[in-house]
């Protein structure tokens, strides 16, 4: 679904399909049979004393070290798990969920390229490829920023630390962003409510989407609107209206000042609008089964942003597998160039 228009095919509100409920129902019994626990929770501990210059350094715990273990509140409708039970050392986070990474981006990566005259296919694709990897990247990092002290909180809360003012606050913030109720306030509930929500959006996700979105970045709305995902906007004179709009629409496509906003828009959007609840709680098993994030998976919660259903699924499937191999390609290079 290239072109110009591509990006009106997203269907963020009005236009959901909505699965089969039978099907969503034997599904989700599937998921729930899994293990209720998985280890997210971590906080490094620094000393305070008096000792020889270096010795805190020296005794700080990595961090693999520092990561305690926490049971992950359960979504609705789970069986409770025996108390006491440990949580598996297999499901602690990679270290690279956690890790830090750049919080702004440099001038380079600022503008969109003219993505539309570069006339190679594979050269427009690797960079294409290159600039999507560095804006979800940052965003992805800012996140887990979140996440980590969302965790970090919650852990305090297993424990009857209590949350303090400030923190209060923030979870309320967070709230706000994430279309969440803050409701009676702060409990086991709202915690799980909020992490399945606060966590980030795979590369090769984020890239295939942004690819069949954007036509490769060529499309209209890319190129005057920075908008690389073809998200929607509700109020009149808000963003570009489609050449081909159907008689009576009334939405028009967002316009933004750069890119990074719109991979900003494109995470919140998957991470709080109740069309992607699916995709949401894909993720969530992924979570807690330890095994990493799979965008190819987490694709199957997706058929609700376009109207073609699991054709959608496909080609981003398709483009998933192109960006891994030009991956495998960077890499292997950059071996041979070390060796």
């Amino acid at each position: 679904m290239f072109g110009e228009e591509n990006g009106a095919g997203t269907r963020e509100c009005d236009m959901v399909r909505h699965r089969n409920r039978g099907e969503r129902k034997a599904w989700l019994e599937k998921l729930l049979a899994a293990p209720l626990f998985a280890v997210l929770a971590a906080a490094l501990i620094i000393g305070c004393g008096d000792g020889e210059p270096g010795k805190e350094a020296r005794d700080k715990p990595s961090l693999r070290e520092a990561l305690r273990e926490a049971e992950l509140p359960p979504l609705s409708g789970d069986v409770q798990g025996k108390e006491g039970g440990d949580a598996s050392r297999d499901a602690l986070p990679d270290l690279e969920e956690l890790s830090p990474g750049p919080s702004e981006l440099s001038q380079e990566y600022g503008d969109l390229p003219d993505f539309a005259r570069i006339r190679d296919t594979r050269e427009r694709k690797r960079r294409f490829f290159e600039f999507m990897e560095r804006l979800l990247r940052v965003e992805n990092n800012r996140i887990r920023r979140e996440r980590f002290r969302l965790i970090k909180l919650y852990r305090a809360f297993l424990q009857e630390e209590g949350i303090g003012e400030e923190d209060r606050a923030w979870i309320q913030s967070l709230c706000r962003k994430y279309r969440e109720n803050f409701g009676g306030g702060v409990d086991a509930e709202l915690f799980r409510d909020l992490l399945l929500k606060v966590d980030i959006v795979p590369l090769d996700l984020g890239i295939a989407q942004a690819a069949n979105e954007s036509a490769w970045g060529s499309s209209r709305f890319a190129r005057v609107g920075n908008n690389l995902f073809g998200q929607w906007c509700f109020e009149e004179g808000c963003g570009l209206v489609p050449l081909r709009r159907s008689p009576g629409s009334t939405h028009e496509v967002e316009t933004y000042s750069s890119p990074r906003l719109s991979v900003r828009d494109y995470m919140k959007n998957l991470n709080s609008h109740p069309a992607y609840r699916d995709f949401r709680v894909l993720r969530y098993g992924q979570r807690r089964g330890g095994s990493g994030l799979d965008g190819a998976e987490l694709a199957k919660g997706l058929q609700a942003y376009s109207g073609i259903g699991h054709e959608y699924v496909k080609r981003l499937r398709s483009i998933m597998e192109q960006y891994l191999a030009y991956r495998a390609k960077e890499e292997s290079e950059e071996e041979t160039k070390q060796g």
